[in-house]
C-alpha cells in the first residue's frame, strides 16, 4: 500500500515537474519570438537623402509685390553609409545644415557648399549642407561657433533651411509680364550612392536565424508535451 501510495506520488511530482519545464519553456519561446520580431523591425533606414545644394529666391517689387521672377537651384545625394563607411541601417544617417565662413579648410568630403575663390578669400558666410550619422550630428551641434544655426535631421530632404528668400527690390522698377514656363532659372541635379549588398543581406540573416532558434524551440517543446 505505501508502496503503490509513494509510486502514484512519484508519478504526480514527476508530472508537475514536466508541467513546469513545458511552462518555462514556452515562456522562452514566446519572449524568443517577440524579441525576433523587434529586432527585426526596429532598426534604422537603410539610406537617407540629402540636399548638398539648396538656392530658392523670389525677387518682388516692392510697390506692387508683383514677383518679377524667381531662380531655383537644387542638388541632392542619397547615401547607405557615412563618409566614414559606416552603414546607416547601423547607425542611423542624418542631414544637416548650417551656416559658415567660406574657407580653404575643408569639414570633409560629406560637407557641401557653394562657395567661391572669392568667397573664401574674404570669408563670406553660407549655407553648407551635407550627411553624417546621428552621432557625428550631436558632436556638431556641440560647437555652435563653428556649425551656427545647425539642422540635425533624420528625414529624406529636410535640409532645407533657410527654404524661400524672397528679395525686395527698388519700387521704380516696373514688373515684367513673364511666361511661368519660360522666366525661373531651375537646375535640379539627383545622386544615388550603389547601395551596399551586405546591408539586405546582413537583415535577412538576422531574421532567419532568429526563426530557426524559434522553429528548433517549438519543434522541442511539441516533443516534451508528447513524453508526458
Amino acid at each position: 500500500m505505501f508502496d503503490k501510495s509513494y509510486n502514484l506520488s512519484a508519478v504526480y511530482t514527476q508530472t508537475y515537474i514536466g508541467k513546469m519545464v513545458v511552462s518555462n519553456e514556452l515562456v522562452v519561446f514566446f519572449l524568443l519570438l517577440i524579441v525576433s520580431q523587434v529586432s527585426a523591425q526596429n532598426y534604422y533606414a537603410p539610406s537617407i537623402t540629402c540636399y548638398t545644394q539648396y538656392e530658392y529666391e523670389e525677387t518682388k517689387n516692392q510697390a506692387s509685390n508683383s514677383v518679377l521672377g524667381y531662380a531655383f537651384s537644387q542638388a541632392e545625394i542619397t547615401h547607405y553609409s557615412t563618409s566614414e563607411g559606416e552603414l546607416c541601417s547601423n547607425v542611423g544617417c542624418a542631414c544637416f545644415s548650417y551656416r559658415s565662413a567660406c574657407s580653404h579648410s575643408s569639414h570633409g568630403p560629406n560637407h557641401y557648399s557653394q562657395c567661391t575663390d572669392t568667397d573664401r578669400h574674404n570669408r563670406v558666410v553660407k549655407w553648407h549642407r551635407g550627411f553624417t550619422s546621428l552621432s557625428k550630428c550631436e558632436q556638431m551641434r556641440q560647437q555652435p561657433q563653428t556649425y551656427a544655426d545647425l539642422t540635425c535631421c533624420h528625414t529624406d530632404r529636410c535640409n532645407d533651411q533657410p527654404g524661400k528668400i524672397i528679395k525686395i527690390v527698388d519700387s521704380n522698377i516696373q514688373p515684367q509680364r513673364y511666361n511661368t514656363y519660360v522666366y525661373p532659372t531651375a537646375s535640379y541635379i539627383s545622386e544615388v550612392e550603389k547601395s551596399p549588398l551586405q546591408t539586405s543581406n546582413a537583415l535577412s540573416s538576422v531574421a532567419f536565424s532568429n526563426w530557426i532558434i524559434c522553429f528548433a524551440l517549438l519543434f522541442r517543446l511539441i516533443i516534451i508535451m508528447q513524453s508526458y
